[in-house]
Formats: C-alpha cells, structure tokens, sequence
C-alpha cells in the first residue's frame, strides 16, 4: 500500500486471478472428488490445491506490483 494506484491497480489483478483460480479450483476439485471414492483423501488433497493456489497468488500479485511499480519510476 505505498500510493493509490498500486493499492487500485493490485486489487484490480488480485480480482481476475481470483476468478480464474476460483474456476480453475473448482473444475480440479470435481476431477478430485470423482478420482478419489474415499472423502478422507479428497478434502486433504482439495486443501493442499487450495494453498497453493493462495500461495501462487500472492506470488503473481507482488510479482506485478513490483513491474507496475519499476514503471511508475520510470
């Protein structure tokens, strides 16, 4: 949260890979729950999924913050 634009521009990007996750997620979770007939499995391997994405995410959002913010010294 240094100024208003990364603030702005960050929470644009965090939205659309928000959406893209959540359905990519989602579709990989169905995948799961029919591959796996045992629940016991499943929900630890929808979890694990579901850190990494928040993981991969944080990683894509400071990563773009910190190209926005190159090109705003620039």
């Amino acid at each position: 949260m240094k100024n208003k634009v990364l603030w702005k521009e960050g929470n644009k990007y965090s939205a659309k890979l928000l959406i893209l996750y959540g359905v990519i997620l989602m579709i990989l979770e169905i995948v799961v729950s029919l591959a796996f007939s045992n629940g016991e499995y499943t929900i630890f391997v929808i979890i694990g999924l579901m850190i990494v994405s928040s993981i991969l995410l944080i990683m894509a959002v400071e990563r773009k913050l910190k190209q926005l913010e190159k090109t705003l010294l620039e």
